[in-house]
């Protein structure tokens, strides 16, 4: 067993909970300062696409 591995991934997903911490509490600013829907959605879509590739990672390195 790669205990070495596990480690890594642990490491990786929890600073995955970490960044998704700080982006909610970043969005939940932006809405309450009135940021643009558009530039808002624009926002999101590019976090969809960082978490997209965070999880491809965490699956090629299973």
């Amino acid at each position: 067993m790669d205990h070495g591995g596990d480690s890594q991934k642990q490491d990786r997903e929890m600073e995955g909970e970490r960044i998704m911490g700080r982006e909610d509490a970043l969005s939940e600013m932006m809405q309450r300062s009135g940021v643009d829907d558009r530039e808002f959605a624009k926002y999101l879509r590019s976090l969809e696409v960082r978490i997209a590739r965070i999880e491809a990672q965490l699956e090629r390195d299973k």
